[in-house]
């Protein structure tokens, strides 16, 4: 009664995943402090995979059709706002843990063509895909006219129209912020953002 929208699909497989991943998360970064080791990599995969949950799950919560039953155990979803941004600052701020290379393996990287360096080219199929999934989120969000559009979402992928919002609140991440940084990514500029993106992807899944 607290909180009906963990009933749906969206809240049921979140709280699995929030009591199976990232349950098993925090045992690998527990199991790393004890160590002395440096569990940051750990940390910005589990950073990405709370904050795509929380950037899709509470606005889907307020947009749909559970809006009008948000009630005060709503506020118990406060600290996931709260632990991702003191988390993310103590992350960035620990040393990275840089493989090392050695002198053959330097000069193996600078012989290799300006295209293989600045760019992973295996990136680009996967770049592609995305882009899929951004005109997925053009389809849901604006409503596309077209018979095509209307075919395919009612006969491949009618949970996207589901009126709890999770979908289009995705859809609408996954289009001005996901895409926007495969777009960085795919050059290797942002090593630890593609962490997190990461783990941001791997919770969407």
């Amino acid at each position: 009664q607290g909180e009906p929208y963990l009933r749906t699909a969206y809240g049921i497989l979140i709280c699995y995943w929030d009591g199976v991943v990232h349950y098993l998360l925090y045992l690998a970064m527990i199991g790393a402090i004890a160590q002395r080791k440096n569990y940051r990599t750990l940390g910005l995969y589990w950073l990405g995979s709370l904050m795509m949950s929380i950037v899709v799950f509470l606005p889907g919560n307020l947009l749909g059709k559970y809006g009008s039953e948000i009630r005060p155990s709503f506020l118990l979803n406060v600290p996931y706002l709260l632990i991702p941004v003191w988390a993310g600052m103590k992350l960035f701020r620990q040393p990275r843990s840089l493989p090392c290379c050695t002198a053959e393996k330097v000069g193996e990287g600078g012989a290799e063509g300006l295209w293989l360096e600045d760019c992973d080219g295996s990136f680009l199929p996967y770049l592609e895909a995305q882009g899929f999934k951004g005109g997925r989120g053009i389809v849901v969000v604006l409503d596309c006219p077209s018979d095509s559009c209307f075919d395919y979402i009612y006969q491949y992928e009618p949970y996207l129209r589901d009126p709890v919002a999770y979908p289009k609140v995705q859809m609408l991440v996954y289009m001005f912020y996901v895409l926007p940084f495969f777009g960085l990514g795919v050059y290797g500029w942002l090593p630890d953002w593609a962490l997190v993106c990461a783990g941001a992807v791997a919770q969407v899944r």
